[in-house]
């Protein structure tokens, strides 16, 4: 078998064994029938064009970088980023979905007075522009014929925005990996589904390439582990796009510890002071009610947990349909306990919550 990355031949990671494929059994028993299976490095079956895998294997050997790469600073006017967490991924986002948009005479890629231009939340948004799908999620919308249409919005894949509408805050949007224009997508959807295609995320570009200038940061941070670097730096095609966020230039990057034991929590008592002070709501859609529940934290900070859940990971009807809602549409208020009710426990507190859920079924 030719392997591109001579990392796994075999893997010096001594906490991941996943690529040594001669004492996997599956393989060598059932697809090869008992013959041994030998790994070859073949630079050709690889993503890289010169020697970024040797480098790579220095790093992860000597567990620092090579000066090569000590040389190389982060640059924020790049257009590809990758990034440790969430946040300095949205921060980049925000600064660079600004630059984009600015007139082209002052650096940016547009000119205001051939198309138009909407900020909202701090990010931009600009004819050209490439979005990126947040996760798999399924968007109701009515098409310009006024079907009712569901699109599948494909984690990571790619759209381009190829027109914004002068009397209404909707987008055109053109999808690159499977050939689909989606029109008339109003703007709070374009925030929900997507965002702007120049941060990422390291754990989310696993099996992309990057064939362009591009910056990692965060690397100063205690959880950029030599995993990530070797998935980072790993992304190019060429050594020479590669540029770092490190103030620590001789930093030693440690590989990730896995736990060598499963920790059982205890089973609770009967007694949780944490639903002394139990919030019972409702959500509405311009008044209308579409969610009953309870919480622990104040109504703002649930709410905002709901629309983090919506945009992230929305696997129940409930969070399925609030990611095609418009924010500003969308309220929390107590429902017919005004103040916080105080209850033993979770158990007690959701038992609570299905006789309050069946008074709204009531005639």
């Amino acid at each position: 078998i030719g392997a591109g990355d001579p990392l796994q031949i075999p893997t010096p990671n001594p906490n991941n064994d996943s690529y040594d494929l001669t004492h996997n059994k599956f393989f060598t028993d059932e697809l090869f029938d008992g013959n041994c299976v030998i790994l070859n490095y073949l630079k050709e079956c690889g993503r890289f064009e010169d020697d970024t895998p040797d480098l790579l294997k220095t790093i992860c050997e000597t567990h620092q970088l090579t000066d090569m790469f000590k040389s190389k600073e982060a640059d924020i006017n790049h257009n590809r980023h990758l990034t440790l967490t969430k946040n300095k991924r949205n921060e980049i986002n925000r600064i660079c979905s600004f630059r984009y948009c600015k007139n082209k005479e002052d650096g940016g890629m547009l000119n205001p007075d051939d198309t138009r231009i909407i900020n909202k939340n701090d990010y931009s948004y600009g004819v050209g522009m490439l979005l990126v799908s947040d996760g798999n999620k399924n968007m109701y919308h009515f098409d310009e014929k006024g079907n009712n249409k569901t699109y599948v919005m494909k984690n990571k894949h790619v759209y381009k925005i190829v027109y914004i509408y002068k009397d209404s805050d909707d987008f055109d949007i053109y999808c690159l990996n499977t050939d689909t224009l989606i029109q008339d997508i109003p703007l709070h959807k374009i925030q929900n589904f997507f965002i702007p295609h120049f941060a990422s995320t390291i754990d989310s570009v696993q099996g992309s390439r990057i064939t362009e200038n591009f910056s990692i940061w965060e690397l100063d941070s205690q959880y950029f582990n030599l995993n990530r670097l070797n998935s980072a730096i790993g992304r190019t095609i060429n050594k020479n796009l590669v540029h770092l966020n490190l103030k620590n230039k001789d930093k030693y990057f440690d590989w990730y510890k896995y736990d060598d034991h499963i920790t059982i929590n205890p089973l609770p008592n009967n007694n949780d002071p944490l639903y002394n002070t139990t919030w019972h709501y409702e959500i509405r859609e311009n008044n209308k009610i579409i969610y009953v529940g309870l919480t622990t934290q104040t109504l703002d900070e649930r709410l905002r947990q709901h629309w983090e859940t919506a945009r992230t990971n929305p696997r129940d009807e409930f969070h399925k349909y609030l990611i095609n809602c418009n924010e500003n549409e969308i309220k929390i208020t107590t429902s017919d306990y005004p103040e916080p009710i105080k209850h033993r426990n979770k158990a007690d507190a959701e038992k609570f919550e299905n006789q309050h859920i069946k008074s709204y079924f009531v005639d």
